[in-house]
């Protein structure tokens, strides 16, 4: 509950905030995402957009992070290995 009346640095928060920050987040998405909350008309479809406002930020940041640790990890790999795309 850091986050609703006051913006806190996240820097500021040690790890425990910051885990249960996440967990209260995960939550409230949990709860927008069942079929027996979401309303019907113009409630609905807000709630629809806020929730995709939301989350895709955090997931397009930490798609971006896997794919960019899977990539180097990928790489490292396959430098190691015998392979003859690496022997030009």
């Amino acid at each position: 509950m850091l986050f609703e009346k006051q913006e806190i640095s996240l820097a500021k928060l040690g790890p425990t905030e910051i885990a249960t920050e996440l967990e209260r987040f995960l939550r409230l998405m949990g709860r927008w995402s069942q079929p027996a909350e979401i309303q019907s008309g113009i409630l609905g479809l807000w709630k629809s957009y806020r929730f995709l406002l939301v989350t895709f930020p955090f997931l397009f940041v930490i798609g971006l992070i896997l794919l960019r640790k899977a990539k180097h990890t990928l790489l490292d790999w396959l430098k190691e290995t015998d392979l003859p795309i690496w022997q030009n």
